[in-house]
This record gives structure tokens, sequence and C-alpha cells, in this order.
């Protein structure tokens, strides 16, 4: 069982959700599954997570209809197996010790929750 279960909720992100499963490939940090719900994208969506299914542990459904992010992400969870979760919006690129840091801070706190800021400038032109 992998240590941390990284929740994704997807609609109509296939490039950007390529932009974050490329910065998860590269984190150092790899003792991880990826759950993904797809709320019923008209483009790529589903077929760009699972394009990823030989790079990492990868649990992908979607929904039949569009649910919405909190349903879509509350469906996502439903696939998660490790004891530790990783909530993480489709548009997010992470830098490769993100996971590090993250996970520094719960050992080194004893907290039962911690969270990150997004960067005050885009990281992306555009």
């Amino acid at each position: 069982m992998p240590r941390l279960s990284i929740v994704i909720a997807a609609y109509n992100v296939s490039a950007e959700l390529r932009i974050l499963l490329d910065s998860l490939r590269l984190s150092r940090f790899q003792d991880f599954e990826v759950c993904i719900c797809d709320d019923a994208s008209c483009d790529d969506t589903s077929r760009v997570a699972q394009s990823y299914a030989d790079r990492f542990l990868l649990h992908l459904t979607a929904n039949k209809d569009t649910q919405g992010v909190r349903r879509t992400r509350n469906c996502a969870l439903t696939l998660a197996q490790a004891p530790l979760l990783l909530f993480l919006d489709a548009d997010v690129r992470l830098q490769p010790d993100t996971i590090d840091h993250l996970l520094d801070r719960l050992e080194r706190t004893g907290a039962d929750v911690v969270e990150g800021v997004y960067s005050a400038t885009a990281l992306d032109p555009g």
C-alpha cells in the first residue's frame, strides 16, 4: 500500500492535468497513488489521465454526468487506499520537493493537517 493518496477532481482539464501529472512523475517522493475522478469532461481528460497508468499507481473513474467539484472530489476520495491524503486541483504544478516539504512539516509538528500555498505569481505564462 502506498503511503500517500493524491486525490484529484478533474473537469475539462486535459492540458493542465498533463502538467500536474508530469510534475508528480518528477517528484522526489514517489510512494504515492493518484486517484482521479473525471467529472464527465468533454475533452481528453480521462485519456490523458489513463496515459500515465504505466508511470505510477493510478486509479481513475468518471462520472456519467457532471456532478460538480465537491462530489467529484469525494468520488476520487473513495479510490484512495493510503493512510495519508493530498488533495490537489488539476491545474497545480508541484516542485520536485513539494511533497517532501509537506510530509516533513506533518512529521515535525505532529499536525493532523498541513497545507501549502499557491505562488503569488503565475508559474506559467498566461
